[in-house]
């Protein structure tokens, strides 16, 4: 695994992923596009934030690691884990795919049922960004101002993510940008409309045996995940518990009656990084900037 060593040349080039294009397909569907297609990943490449690459760059990142053996656990066995709720405190990264697998692998994420009307608008916004693209004039992105991905796109977690539980709340970092989200247990939630809208939204949550119950309102609307819009509407619903004790699963429901046709579900593994530390991830004089017309560009001197 990639230790508390972390270089910054790696840091860069996972920076520099971000500014990328996303593919209006993979979007919408909720997956990565495949390999080879367009907008997809191909030999050599790495993708970022936001899962694209900029045209003509090619960028080379060190290989994965080799996983773990099968039935290796990654911290002390004992059931305690599993039930004690401040089990949750500690470093994970997001499981995708290796061993050891969770006893409950996540679903594939289904496309997001947003109205027609809705995903014309998408659809013709990704148009824009890849025909800028193509013409070499990305169009400037959030993370291209050094602006965070925000809720609920931090718990994708491209990078490690830590959770702290401390009396009366659990708090969340995700190590890119330095993201952090509070999490407010037994207090009452406020009222769409009266909440000021943040990135990471307010969420307030109950414990329901060893489940961790969360509701979000208040996102900012700058804050898209997926490149999808919402409005001040949204509601976002978590079921967070520990399937073992290097396991831990966020089982997310996001209402939005404005931009959906029903609630569009989708579900986080993370797996546990015993003795890893977050690093300082800060967004300091990047060499990519937005000029005056909205297109990233890269300062050579």
């Amino acid at each position: 695994m990639i230790g508390p060593s972390r270089s910054r040349a790696l840091r860069a080039v996972l920076l520099a992923g971000a500014l990328a294009i996303v593919s209006g397909a993979a979007a919408l569907a909720g997956q990565p596009a495949a390999p080879g297609a367009p907008g997809g990943p191909v030999a050599g490449e790495v993708r970022g934030l936001n899962g694209g690459a900029s045209p003509g760059t090619r960028l080379v990142a060190a290989p994965p690691p080799p996983p773990p053996e099968v039935g290796t656990s990654l911290s002390p066995p004992t059931s305690k884990r599993v039930t004690d709720r401040s089990s949750f405190s500690g470093t994970w990264d997001r499981y995708q795919r290796g061993n050891p697998a969770p006893p409950t692998p996540p679903p594939a994420a289904g496309p997001p049922p947003v109205k027609p009307e809705i995903k014309a608008k998408i659809d013709a916004a990704q148009k824009a960004l890849a025909d800028a693209a193509a013409r070499y004039e990305p169009i400037a992105t959030d993370a291209v101002d050094c602006l965070p991905e925000g809720f609920p796109g931090m718990m994708n977690a491209i990078f490690p993510i830590e959770f702290l539980v401390t009396p009366g709340q659990v708090t969340i970092i995700e190590e890119a940008f330095n993201q952090v989200r509070r999490i407010y247990i037994d207090e009452p939630q406020g009222k769409i409309g009266d909440v000021e809208p943040v990135w990471f939204g307010h969420s307030v949550a109950k414990w329901e045996g060893d489940t961790l119950v969360i509701d979000t309102i208040g996102v900012k609307e700058q804050a898209k995940f997926r490149n999808i819009p919402h409005s001040d509407n949204m509601r976002i619903t978590e079921r967070m518990k520990l399937l073992s004790p290097d396991f831990l699963q966020d089982e997310m429901t996001i209402v939005d009656p404005e931009v959906f046709t029903e609630p569009w579900k989708l579900t986080f593994t993370y797996r546990r990084n015993p003795g890893y530390k977050i690093q300082e991830y800060i967004c300091e004089a990047p060499r990519i900037y937005r000029d005056e017309n909205g297109t990233t560009r890269l300062r050579t001197n």
